[in-house]
Protein backbone atom coordinates (compact mmCIF):
# COMPACT_ATOMS: atom_id res chain seq x y z
CA UNK A 1 0.00 0.00 0.00
CA UNK A 2 2.83 2.35 0.76
CA UNK A 3 0.81 4.66 3.00
CA UNK A 4 -0.03 4.80 6.67
CA UNK A 5 -3.51 4.38 8.10
CA UNK A 6 -4.59 6.38 11.09
CA UNK A 7 -8.34 5.86 10.76
CA UNK A 8 -10.17 4.15 13.61
CA UNK A 9 -12.43 2.26 11.20
CA UNK A 10 -11.88 1.38 7.55
CA UNK A 11 -14.79 -0.04 5.55
CA UNK A 12 -14.06 -1.66 2.20
CA UNK A 13 -17.06 -2.12 -0.08
CA UNK A 14 -16.87 -4.57 -3.01
CA UNK A 15 -14.25 -6.51 -1.04
CA UNK A 16 -12.99 -9.84 -2.40
CA UNK A 17 -11.07 -12.51 -0.46
CA UNK A 18 -7.87 -11.50 -2.28
CA UNK A 19 -8.34 -7.80 -1.51
CA UNK A 20 -9.23 -8.47 2.13
CA UNK A 21 -6.12 -10.60 2.61
CA UNK A 22 -3.86 -7.99 0.96
CA UNK A 23 -5.29 -5.12 3.01
CA UNK A 24 -5.20 -7.12 6.27
CA UNK A 25 -1.51 -7.90 5.74
CA UNK A 26 -0.81 -4.13 5.73
CA UNK A 27 -2.99 -3.36 8.78
CA UNK A 28 -1.94 -5.74 11.58
CA UNK A 29 -3.12 -3.28 14.26
CA UNK A 30 -6.75 -3.60 13.08
CA UNK A 31 -9.33 -6.25 13.91
CA UNK A 32 -10.96 -7.62 10.76
CA UNK A 33 -14.61 -8.58 10.30
CA UNK A 34 -16.65 -8.94 7.14
CA UNK A 35 -17.98 -11.02 4.32
CA UNK A 36 -15.80 -10.75 1.23
CA UNK A 37 -17.36 -12.05 -1.98
CA UNK A 38 -16.23 -12.58 -5.54
CA UNK A 39 -19.07 -10.43 -6.89
CA UNK A 40 -19.36 -6.66 -6.34
CA UNK A 41 -21.09 -6.89 -2.95
CA UNK A 42 -18.49 -8.02 -0.42
CA UNK A 43 -17.77 -5.97 2.68
CA UNK A 44 -14.72 -5.88 4.96
CA UNK A 45 -14.31 -3.77 8.09
CA UNK A 46 -11.02 -3.04 9.83
CA UNK A 47 -11.35 -1.57 13.34
CA UNK A 48 -8.90 -0.25 15.91
CA UNK A 49 -11.50 0.15 18.69
CA UNK A 50 -12.61 -3.15 20.22
CA UNK A 51 -15.49 -4.78 18.36
CA UNK A 52 -18.25 -5.65 20.84
CA UNK A 53 -20.77 -7.35 18.55
CA UNK A 54 -21.35 -8.13 14.87
CA UNK A 55 -24.37 -9.21 12.88
CA UNK A 56 -24.43 -9.99 9.18
CA UNK A 57 -27.77 -8.89 7.74
CA UNK A 58 -29.47 -9.48 4.43
CA UNK A 59 -31.65 -6.44 3.85
CA UNK A 60 -32.85 -7.19 0.32
CA UNK A 61 -34.33 -10.06 -1.65
CA UNK A 62 -31.04 -10.17 -3.56
CA UNK A 63 -29.27 -11.14 -0.28
CA UNK A 64 -26.78 -8.31 -0.41
CA UNK A 65 -24.73 -8.30 2.78
CA UNK A 66 -25.01 -5.55 5.33
CA UNK A 67 -22.72 -5.65 8.34
CA UNK A 68 -24.04 -4.23 11.62
CA UNK A 69 -21.42 -3.96 14.33
CA UNK A 70 -20.71 -2.26 17.62
CA UNK A 71 -17.40 -0.86 18.78
CA UNK A 72 -16.34 0.29 22.23
CA UNK A 73 -15.27 3.94 22.23
CA UNK A 74 -14.22 5.13 25.69
CA UNK A 75 -16.73 2.81 27.37
CA UNK A 76 -19.61 3.66 25.03
CA UNK A 77 -20.97 1.25 22.42
CA UNK A 78 -21.25 2.84 19.00
CA UNK A 79 -23.56 1.11 16.51
CA UNK A 80 -22.41 1.16 12.88
CA UNK A 81 -24.03 -0.21 9.73
CA UNK A 82 -22.05 -0.86 6.58
CA UNK A 83 -23.93 -1.74 3.42
CA UNK A 84 -23.70 -1.61 -0.34
CA UNK A 85 -26.79 -0.48 -2.20
CA UNK A 86 -27.86 -1.67 -5.62
CA UNK A 87 -26.68 0.56 -8.46
CA UNK A 88 -29.38 2.72 -10.04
Amino acid sequence: MGTTADADIIVVIESTWKAQKAIASQLPQYTLIGEPREDAFGVSVFSKPPIVDTTMLSLTEAHLPALAFQIDVAGENWHILSLHTMPP
